[in-house]
């Protein structure tokens, strides 16, 4: 699980965490195994084997999923996996092979919905200074009073934006971001926060992942789909003038939404219905 900030992922995440079924590394690997791998990534990487999933599963280290770049995590992954591997092979001396295939998957969010996010993400620790030294000596002082259309509009005007753009966790060139959740078997399979329901429901179907009705029903999730889709249109014109000082971010986001809709499209169009896009 490619995990970028305030787009979602966290509830993404306790899906995986709680009702997939599935055991993530950070589990399946014993304690010595993991020692010398990235901590971080071990909670993002989970296991869809019905052979072994439920053998020596731990707790885990208690580290959190990380916020890592694709290439660091593709490559920290394939070290993990040949440490599982190995483990495997020494715990269970007649298994002579193990078939082990990596799908990975990400979701992003509208650039202006997930600015707004950031920003009460970082009001709602300004007594700690969590994120003072990302912001100018302005902008902070409107996280502090929580004016988000003034915060907003110095971050246009100082051409200083204290988020990391969504397309640098796939890469650094928007282009080469695009390559890789693209085609019709893309390196990264991308969901949409606007069609959070649907991403889920998408994933169910491609993957044959269990309990996606029974997460989308519990009351938090359904109170944060039922926001989704009555996001006001406020801000009307900040809104619109994100569109020409995140050009890139919204070239990317335009092509995962497009790319998200043929995926969904070739599986169940229906699904599509309810989303709350703004492209």
């Amino acid at each position: 699980f490619l995990r970028i900030p305030k787009t979602g992922s966290t509830s993404l995440l306790r899906f995986f965490q709680e009702y997939s079924g599935m055991a993530s590394l950070d589990q399946l690997l014993l304690p010595e195994k993991r020692s010398n791998l990235t901590p971080g990534l071990l909670p993002c990487s989970f296991g869809m084997t019905s052979s072994f999933r439920n053998d020596n599963v731990s707790k885990g280290n208690g580290h959190v999923c990380g916020h890592i770049a694709y290439s660091g995590m593709i490559k920290n992954w394939f070290r993990a996996i040949d440490v599982w591997i190995d483990q495997e092979f020494d715990l269970r001396p007649n298994v002579k092979f193990l078939n082990v295939s990596m799908e990975t998957l990400t979701i992003v969010r509208n650039p202006f919905d997930r600015l707004r996010s950031y920003f009460d993400y970082c009001h709602g620790l300004v007594e700690r200074e969590v994120w003072k030294t990302v912001h100018t000596e302005a902008q902070y002082a409107k996280v502090r009073e929580g004016d988000f259309a003034s915060w907003i509009e110095l971050v246009y005007r100082e051409n200083h934006i204290p988020s990391n753009a969504q397309f640098r966790y796939l890469d650094d060139n928007v282009d080469q971001a695009i390559a890789l959740i693209s085609g019709d078997s893309p390196n990264v399979t991308v969901l949409v926060n606007e069609c959070f329901e649907a991403s889920l429901l998408f994933m169910e179907r491609k993957f044959g992942l269990a309990n996606v009705g029974r997460f989308l029903s519990t009351p938090k999730v359904r109170s944060n789909v039922s926001v989704r889709r009555n996001v006001t249109t406020d801000l009307v014109y900040l809104r619109e003038q994100s569109k020409l000082h995140l050009v890139d971010e919204y070239k990317f986001y335009n092509a995962a939404v497009k790319q998200f809709e043929k995926q969904v499209s070739s599986i169940d169009p229906s699904l599509l219905v309810g989303c709350n896009i703004f492209i």
